[in-house]
């Protein structure tokens, strides 16, 4: 694990992204809560705003080995201005991808991810 000055586990590059300070230690800057509309996973973080193209890719695993970084299961919500110059995020697994309809809609249970991890980058 790498750690910053502040000894909390987060590098000073994520705490930049996440506006955190880097010499106090600080709690995981996502929050993850109970998911709305049948989503198993949901998850909210505070972005710095004054960074063009700054982003956070999440990744799901169903079993911690096997990460997908494309977000075809995430839904995102509209980013919320706060006023501290960050945007609140929030994402969940996207329930429509979990239970399909129609003819083609899948007749077993999915693997359902459980796991989350955010990429920070430009």
């Amino acid at each position: 694990m790498e750690f910053g000055p502040a000894l909390d586990g987060i590098i000073n590059l994520a705490e930049f992204c996440f506006k955190l300070p880097p010499l106090v230690a600080t709690a995981s800057p996502l929050t993850i809560t109970p998911a709305a509309n049948d989503s198993p996973l949901q998850v909210t973080f505070k972005l710095r705003n004054d960074i063009p193209n700054l982003l956070v890719r999440l990744e799901l695993s169903t079993d911690l080995i096997s990460w997908d970084p494309s977000e075809e299961m995430i839904e995102r919500l509209p980013a919320v201005p706060q006023p501290d110059g960050t945007v609140a995020i929030t994402a969940r697994v996207s329930a429509a991808t979990l239970h399909p309809a129609g003819a083609g809609a899948v007749k077993r249970p999915p693997k359902v991810p459980r796991h989350l991890h955010a990429e920070r980058g430009l």
